[in-house]
This record gives C-alpha cells, sequence and structure tokens, in this order.
C-alpha cells in the first residue's frame, strides 16, 4: 500500500515536487525513528555506577543470597548479570505481590507495615537482598528489619532483610 502511494505521487505529481513529497516522508520517518530509539534506548539503560555494582553482586553479598528487584524496569539487568537467584516485581515465577501491594510497599509511610510485608517472601529466601535503585532514592526501608549494606552519597542501594 505504502508503495503505491509513493508511485502515485511521483507519477501524478511534477517531478520535483514529488521526489520533495516523498522525501519529506522518508526524512519525517528517519526523526521519528532516532527520536524513539534514543528515547526507548535512555528509559531502558542503567548508570555505569549501577551496572558494576550489578555486575559484582556476588562480592557485595553472599552467593547463596536472593536478590530483589525493586523495579521492573532494571530486572532484566539483575537476572542477566547479576549471577544471584531474583525475585523481581510483575514477573510470573515467584510472584507474591500484586501492583496494588507493591504500591503499598513502595509508598507507605508506615515502618511496620513494610517489616510485615516483606515476610511474605522468607519462604521464598532466606537470605533476601533488596536492591534499590537510584531512581528509588524515596525507597528508605526502615533499620528495623533491613540494613544497609551498601549505600551511595543519597541513599541506601543494598538492603539486607532482618528476618526477626
Amino acid at each position: 500500500m505504502a508503495g503505491y502511494s509513493v508511485v502515485y505521487i511521483l507519477i501524478h505529481l511534477p517531478k520535483k515536487i514529488g521526489y520533495m513529497v516523498v522525501g519529506s516522508f522518508f526524512l519525517i520517518q528517519w526523526f521519528l525513528y532516532i527520536t524513539h530509539s534514543y528515547e526507548y534506548s535512555s528509559r531502558h539503560s542503567i548508570s555505569r555506577e549501577e551496572f558494576d555494582i550489578v555486575k559484582n553482586l556476588n562480592i557485595l553479598i553472599p552467593t547463596d543470597a536472593t536478590i530483589l528487584s525493586t523495579h521492573r524496569i532494571y530486572t532484566p539487568w539483575l537476572l542477566w548479570y547479576g549471577w544471584l537467584r531474583t525475585l523481581a516485581p510483575w514477573l510470573l515465577e515467584n510472584q507474591i505481590w500484586d501492583e496494588s501491594k507493591w504500591n503499598t510497599f513502595y509508598y507507605t509511610a508506615d515502618d511496620i507495615t513494610r517489616c510485615e510485608m516483606i515476610y511474605e517472601y522468607r519462604p521464598l529466601a532466606e537470605k533476601l537482598y533488596i536492591f534499590v535503585w537510584d531512581n528509588q532514592p524515596r525507597l528508605l526501608l526502615p533499620p528495623s528489619c533491613f540494613r544497609p549494606v551498601l549505600s551511595n552519597t543519597s541513599h541506601p542501594i543494598i538492603y539486607e532483610v532482618l528476618w526477626k
């Protein structure tokens, strides 16, 4: 269909106008492709610092531990480069919480609620660590049941879950 339209334009319009219309069409398509691919890659990439941390997780925490990703965009990075068993939001395997429970965990101001919620993951992982990414500095977990293992300048990145 698109090929027919290009041929129709080139045959029925004066030569220069036809080439300008077709050229403009391809130029617009190229621009949309470039901006979309840049937007997509920038949304689905992580910083170099985060990547280095993920690659060295087996040095930072015990190799028999499980890591819990707190964001679905970053889950593939942990699954592929983390070298540890990974639990992740919105994946079918080991899915305990739905979106509303994840939102409760993210946004509640009640530390006791967060601690009670994380105990639901205990049957899946005796040694559980939580990876909080740079785009989630507001997710500060309470020290009563989460011990910071690694921090950057603004917030803890890796927490160990302290089972009671």
